[in-house]
């Protein structure tokens, strides 16, 4: 996802975010790389939790979605600099059980910074999205 992509947000928040990067990956052929299982957009950090398909593609990933998103913001807002803090780090997902728990984590994030009282009530995450998956079960991991 590109810099201008990020011109799509509204479309993101009314279509969701797997939809919006499908569309976007049909119209311009991409390769897919990895695969976004579960995120939250926080005020200083995000959470993402990634399938990799492509070995050794999630350093890029990462990155082109940081920059991008920095460089988008910075324009929309008029301000220069770094947006997230710190480098991104990661850890291998073992299993439905971890990922069910990472998730959690991931999604609990605003409650436990007391920006929302359920996750649910965070606009910025995947939290809605994965409640309505059909079966979240082994076979989505």
């Amino acid at each position: 996802m590109g810099y201008a992509d990020f011109s799509r947000l509204n479309q993101i928040k009314e279509r969701g975010f797997d939809e919006v990067l499908n569309s976007l990956a049909i119209e311009r052929r991409w390769v897919k790389r990895t695969e976004l299982l579960a995120y939250c957009v926080m005020s200083t950090h995000l959470h993402l939790i990634v399938r990799e398909i492509q070995t050794g593609s999630l350093p890029s990933y990462i990155s082109d979605i940081l920059n991008s998103y920095t460089r988008y913001f910075n324009q929309r807002y008029d301000r220069k600099g770094p947006l997230w803090q710190g480098r991104f780090g990661r850890r291998s997902i073992a299993g439905f059980e971890d990922f069910v728990h990472t998730s959690s984590y991931v999604h609990l994030n605003p409650v436990t910074e007391y920006m929302v009282a359920k996750p649910e009530e965070w606009p910025y995450s995947s939290y809605k999205d994965l409640l309505q998956r059909p079966s979240l079960n082994e076979s989505f991991y």
